[in-house]
C-alpha cells in the first residue's frame, strides 16, 4: 500500500508532517516528489524524522538552464542545496533521487543529470512532457512535445543510452520496458496509460 504526494510545494501543508508520519506508523510506503524550492534545514530534517521510504526532487538540469525552465534564480543550486539537507538527516535508510522530464528543452541535459544521480546513488524518475491532455493545451507543451527529426533522432540515442545505462545501474534507473515506451510515447501522446506512471 502506497501513498504518493507531489506537484505544487507539499510544504504548504501545515500537518504535512503529522500525515506522513501516521501513514508510516500504521505500514504504508510514502512516496513524495517536490520541487525543493523551500527545503530548509529544519524541514529536511522533520520530514527525514518522518521515515518517509523516498523522496524526489524535480531537476531537469544542471547549471543556469534550470531558471528558464522553473521560472526562478538559481534553480539549479537550490535544488542541490536541498538535496545536501535531505542526505544530511536521513537516518531511516529514505531513498533519495531526481525526477526530471524529457522534453525538447531538456534532451541534451538528461544524460549529465542521469551521471550525476549514479555519481551520487540516487535514482532516477522521468515525466513526459504532456503527460496528460491538460498540458498538451498549452503553447508551451505542444512545443515541447514535436520534436524535429534530429531532435527525434536524439531521443531514440537517448534512450538506448539510458538502456544501456539501467544494465549497469538496474537499482537506479527504471525498467528497460518503461525506458523503451518513452521513444513510443513521443510518436503517439494518445494513450491508455499516463507515461508518468510508466516511467516510474
Amino acid at each position: 500500500r502506497i501513498v504518493y504526494f507531489f506537484a505544487a510545494d507539499v510544504f504548504l501543508s501545515d500537518d504535512l508532517f503529522e500525515v506522513v508520519e501516521y501513514a508510516t506508523d500504521i505500514g504504508l510506503r510514502v512516496h513524495m516528489t517536490i520541487n525543493a524550492f523551500t527545503v530548509t534545514e529544519e524541514t529536511a530534517r522533520a520530514l527525514m524524522a518522518t521515515g518517509i521510504s523516498s523522496v524526489h526532487l524535480s531537476l531537469d538540469m544542471l547549471g543556469d538552464g534550470l531558471d528558464d525552465v522553473r521560472g526562478i534564480s538559481d534553480a539549479s543550486a537550490t535544488v542541490l542545496r536541498s538535496l545536501g539537507y535531505l542526505g544530511r538527516h536521513n537516518r531511516h535508510g529514505t531513498e533519495l533521487g531526481i525526477t526530471a522530464t524529457i522534453m525538447k528543452y531538456t534532451l541534451p541535459s538528461i544524460r549529465t543529470i542521469v551521471d550525476f544521480a549514479i555519481a551520487n546513488n540516487l535514482t532516477v524518475y522521468f515525466n513526459l512532457i504532456n503527460f496528460t491532455h491538460h498540458f498538451f493545451q498549452t503553447a508551451f507543451s505542444r512545443d515541447q512535445y514535436h520534436l524535429s527529426r534530429d531532435e527525434r533522432k536524439e531521443l531514440s540515442d537517448l534512450v538506448q543510452w539510458l538502456t544501456e545505462k539501467q544494465r549497469e545501474y538496474p537499482g537506479l534507473l527504471p525498467r528497460r520496458a518503461h525506458l523503451e515506451w518513452i521513444d513510443a510515447y513521443f510518436d503517439n501522446f494518445r494513450t491508455p496509460w499516463p507515461p508518468c506512471y510508466q516511467t516510474l
